[in-house]
């Protein structure tokens, strides 16, 4: 009788942790695409401006989770997902680590002083979405704050499905940085 009611939580495995960010990565990329388009102007063709929005939504997900070996995991299966070789990694690890540098030297920036730098995060994220270059600013202040929005509320929103499956699941088997003190 009391099983019916139980409130144990399911458990989940850090390979169906890793599943369900990877989920949430691909509805992320699928946002920031379909905003990037709507507000943005992007001067890239739909085959670079996807790879662009792949990027900072895997970015997106390294800023919602504090554990490195989770976020090494997340980026091995996105590899695998994407079926790609050594070159392939290789060669995306590279890009990837050059925006990471970039995208993470603004968003300090703005988390030390929130507000006097948002327009940096804003340029440097919408210079990305816009012309696939992510080391030069973006003029129009407009699309700065765009991109700052579009990608904070993508930040905020995975914030949240990660409180929701805490709520819901147990996380301890993923790892210490989901389990409540």
């Amino acid at each position: 009788m009391f099983g019916l009611f139980s409130r144990q939580k399911i458990h989940v495995s850090r390979a169906e942790f890793v599943t369900l960010m990877l989920l949430r990565q691909q509805e992320i990329a699928k946002e920031l695409s379909r905003t990037a388009q709507e507000y943005l102007q992007p001067k890239l063709d739909a085959e670079t401006l996807q790879f662009e929005c792949e990027v900072l939504s895997l970015w997106i997900l390294s800023l919602a989770i504090p554990d490195d070996d989770l976020k090494n995991m997340i980026d091995n299966e996105y590899f695998r997902w994407r079926n790609f070789d050594n070159d392939d990694i290789e060669q995306f690890c590279e890009h990837l680590n050059m925006r990471y540098r970039r995208y993470y030297d603004a968003f300090n920036h703005w988390r030390e002083d929130f507000g006097a730098h948002g327009p940096l995060l804003g340029s440097v994220l919408a210079n990305a979405l816009k012309t696939g270059e992510s080391d030069k600013l973006v003029s129009d202040p407009l699309h700065a704050c765009y991109a700052f929005t579009i990608v904070m509320e993508n930040f905020k929103s995975t914030l949240e499905f990660i409180a929701d499956l805490k709520k819901k699941y147990d996380l301890s088997e993923v790892s210490s940085v989901f389990v409540a003190k």
